[in-house]
């Protein structure tokens, strides 16, 4: 279980990595098909390192990586190197809900 835990973290902070950008609860649970509650969880859990911001026209709250210079610092760790088993996962994961929004 504190293996699941942990993979599911690096996984929430590989999409705030990977993304660049705002990302709404919702989306990131959508995409790693999990319940918002537990996201919320990680999110908490990241809180030194991670902003969110209330969008109140759309009642959502969007999370992303506090500071530009630390996402750049992220982005260069090989643990968060893109070939990574669990980072071409969430990759496809994203593509396949990006898909299906589309579609």
């Amino acid at each position: 279980m504190e293996n699941e835990s942990n993979e599911m973290k690096v996984k929430i902070l590989y999409m705030l990595v990977e993304r660049g950008k705002p990302i709404s609860l919702k989306m990131i649970a959508e995409i790693l098909d999990q319940d918002e509650c537990n996201v919320r969880l990680v999110l908490n859990y990241w809180v030194e390192y991670v902003t969110e911001k209330a969008n109140k026209n759309e009642k959502t709250t969007y999370y992303n990586i506090y500071h530009l210079s630390f996402l750049e610092f992220l982005k260069e760790q090989d643990k968060l190197a893109k070939g990574r088993r669990l980072f071409k996962e969430v990759n496809q994961r994203i593509a396949d809900y990006l898909e299906q929004r589309i579609a």
